[in-house]
């Protein structure tokens, strides 16, 4: 038996790593290319919305995917990327280089990413032991940062000697190798019976909410939403941040100190497991704070993208948290539906934040974006420090032995 939980965490760790690849180079590329066709930030932000959008109703698949074998959907949805990915270096091949066809594929990839993502995270719990899923979490996590890292390397020099189209079909092919990878798990979950589907559903999906609802996790879901709002703003502006910098190759080592700032944060996040998570959250958003706006006013490149580096150890930090606190204090049964809508929940504000970067990045300054992102950290920190629920949530390690 623990043979196989070994075998099965090997293949879901390797499918995650070549769908981190794949993920890596199709958000470097996608904003990139999108930028580069238009030249506006106000189309990247649309490109960030679109993606977004699909997210926001994940709640709604949480029902669908506890009915089905979560394997399978895992697995499939990466052949279904591989199909979608190869259809922007063949409109390239053709001549065809419009930047409505790449919204569209961004769109509909943002949908099977939903399964994809929520299919997941769910099966963690149903192949590895519950005492091992931190560090599967914190290992995982942090391969797919170094990914992150050395593809934004990669990418500001590749981008310069290859075409984009070759950028995407090589990103096509590692969301095919992800689909053998992830079709090898062992994994014999029956699917539900799908009689009385509608009715079953709506009711599953009240039950997914009132549990949802009643939990912890809704407490500590919005402020980490209104986080998401001010990135994906950011997200939106980074290309024209670049070229304010001084050259628009900058965007790459920009998301090259997103990467490596992640990846430090997910190798540390285990030594965090002990401290209250009402206390932890607020210290990390203050930290943020504090480097993100240092970083913003600071002549010379290479320190301003070490300061910006720094400021976001914290985020990865929250973010291997926030997955392990959730896998550790949900009901199995519960898992998929309780994992959607939190994802729901955190990507409500990213259209908002995105269109509101894009509008403010063309009309003023992509800087100005920068500082305000900076300072809505404080906000945070003061949202989790003024509310006592909040403050009262214990640590990781705190709900592991009671579990």
């Amino acid at each position: 038996m623990q043979n196989i939980e070994k075998r099965n965490s090997i293949l879901l760790g390797c499918g995650r790593i070549c769908s981190t690849i794949g993920d890596s180079i199709y958000e470097l590329a996608i904003i990139w290319y999108i930028y580069y066709l238009t030249n506006n930030t106000i189309f990247t932000g649309l490109a960030v919305t679109l993606i977004a959008i699909p997210q926001i109703l994940n709640f709604l698949f949480g029902p669908l995917i506890d009915r089905f074998n979560v394997k399978y959907l895992l697995s499939y949805t990466q052949l279904f990327q591989f199909i979608l990915m190869t259809i922007i270096p063949i409109s390239i091949m053709l001549d065809y280089e419009s930047v409505y066809l790449v919204l569209t594929v961004v769109f509909i990839l943002s949908f099977l990413e939903n399964f994809q993502g929520t299919s997941e995270m769910s099966i963690v719990s149903k192949i590895i032991s519950k005492n091992k899923i931190a560090k599967y979490n914190s290992t995982v996590n942090s391969m797919q940062q170094i990914i992150s890292m050395v593809s934004s390397v990669l990418f500001s020099v590749v981008i310069l000697y290859v075409t984009i189209r070759d950028i995407y079909l090589f990103n096509a092919f590692t969301f095919l190798l992800a689909f053998v990878l992830f079709n090898s798990i062992i994994y014999n979950s029956k699917n539900k019976n799908m009689k009385n589907l509608k009715s079953n559903y709506i009711k599953e999906l009240k039950d997914g909410w009132s549990y949802f609802r009643k939990s912890k996790l809704l407490l500590i879901t919005f402020p980490l939403a209104f986080a998401n709002l001010i990135l994906s703003g950011v997200s939106a502006i980074l290309p024209k941040y670049a070229e304010e910098l001084g050259n628009s190759t900058y965007y790459g080592y920009l998301m090259f100190s997103i990467s490596i700032g992640m990846l430090t944060g997910s190798l540390l996040s285990s030594f965090f497991m002990n401290i209250r998570f009402g206390k932890l959250i607020p210290i990390l958003s203050i930290f943020i704070f504090v480097f993100w706006i240092s970083s913003t006013f600071v002549d010379n490149v290479l320190f301003s993208l070490v300061l910006f580096s720094v400021s976001l150890i914290p985020l990865g930090i929250m973010n291997i948290s926030l997955l392990t606190f959730t896998q550790i204090t949900t009901e199995e049964k519960f898992m998929s539906r309780v994992l959607s809508i939190s994802d729901s929940l955190l990507f409500i504000s990213i259209p908002l934040g995105a269109m509101l970067g894009g509008v403010i990045g063309e009309l003023f300054a992509a800087h100005t974006v920068m500082i305000i992102g900076g300072t809505s950290f404080a906000i945070i920190s003061i949202i989790y420090m003024l509310n006592a629920n909040l403050k009262r949530v214990n640590s990781i390690n705190y709900y592991i032995a009671n579990n």
